[in-house]
């Protein structure tokens, strides 16, 4: 058997301390070197973060301090009525209506972050997959789009309680934030 055999080992009842555990303290004179060393990480460390905010943080917050300097593009997806004044969109009913004329109000002077504008389904012919697939190819920030009969269905539910009626069915929003708005 070779030599580094654990055989070869003493047991741990043979081994003699002349100190008992956590017997020493911090303080300890004998625990001067260790000491030491403690103290030079800890303040290295300490003074590395200190540094690292102090010089480099400054710089990548002082790169964000004015985002977004515009306002970012984002789609309704309707077409236009008979009546120029009302937007169809995918649902056709109320709901739609609302949500459109709501988004693309002009708002008086302010930074609202998102210009809603109000697209054609037709520019859709594939459906929502399309109008999603649109957002990830970055054409547009971010897309609402109301479904096919929201108004129909939110109408039946309150002539007669449904308690399958999911009102999570009506609209559905896309979204791109994994994009700079100034690249």
């Amino acid at each position: 058997m070779p030599a580094t055999s654990i055989d070869t080992f003493a047991p741990a009842s043979e081994i003699t301390s002349t100190q008992k555990p956590f017997s020493k303290r911090f303080f300890d004179k004998n625990n001067a070197v260790q000491r030491g060393i403690y103290f030079k990480v800890l303040f290295g460390g300490v003074f590395s973060v200190i540094l690292v905010i102090f010089t480099i943080f400054p710089i990548f917050w002082g790169a964000l301090w004015k985002i977004p300097v515009r306002n970012l593009d984002g789609w309704v997806v309707c077409f236009p009525f008979a009546d120029e004044h009302f937007l169809e969109d995918f649902d056709g009913g109320f709901i739609g209506q609302t949500v459109v004329e709501a988004l693309t109000a002009e708002q008086m002077g302010s930074l609202d972050k998102i210009t809603w504008t109000a697209i054609p389904p037709d520019q859709f012919p594939d459906g929502l997959d399309q109008l999603a697939n649109a957002v990830r190819e970055e054409k547009t920030w971010a897309a609402i789009a109301i479904h096919a009969g929201s108004t129909a269905r939110l109408q039946a539910s309150y002539m007669t309680p449904n308690a399958s009626y999911d009102g999570s069915e009506a609209i559905t929003i896309y979204g791109d934030e994994a994009r700079n708005e100034n690249a």
